[in-house]
């Protein structure tokens, strides 16, 4: 899944500062792009469902 990400540039894996084994995962700015957008679509949906019109 990783690999998918880094491909589409929407994570960068870089080595962790005190472990030779381990990498830290941080969102590029395209990814960070995408959060905002899917954080906005996510919000509205629970809006939707959690408070429905009342007619």
């Amino acid at each position: 899944m990783l690999d998918s990400l880094e491909k589409l540039e929407l994570v960068e894996r870089r080595k962790h500062p005190t472990s030779r084994r381990a990498y830290q995962i941080f969102l590029t700015e395209k990814g960070r792009e995408l959060e905002a957008e899917g954080t906005a679509l996510a919000k509205e949906c629970n809006r939707n469902f959690y408070l429905p019109e009342r007619g």
